[in-house]
């Protein structure tokens, strides 16, 4: 089917890449280098098979993909915060 790429943007630089005549360019050359060149204010989180399904945690200015096993740490982790909550 082709590849898919997830781009996490910062909504803080929207208005600078709305006015950006090369912004296609750059995300072009961001993709292709493997975030190696990123655009201000957006950054080149992963790129995947169409088939296959991927996790994507965003989280502060940042976003991530999650394994198998990042997926289970961060259950695990709820999991632990919740327990907390209950002992208080």
């Amino acid at each position: 089917m082709g590849l898919n790429t997830v781009v996490l943007i910062l909504n803080d630089f929207l208005h600078e890449m709305a006015e950006d005549p090369k912004l296609g360019e750059k995300l072009l050359l961001a993709i292709n280098s493997g975030n190696k060149k990123p655009c201000k204010g957006m950054s080149i989180v992963e790129c995947h098979h169409a088939d296959d399904e991927v996790v994507i945690l965003a989280h502060g200015n940042t976003a991530q993909r999650l394994d198998d096993d990042g997926i289970r740490d961060l259950l695990k982790s709820k999991k632990r915060k919740e327990n907390r909550g209950k002992d208080a």
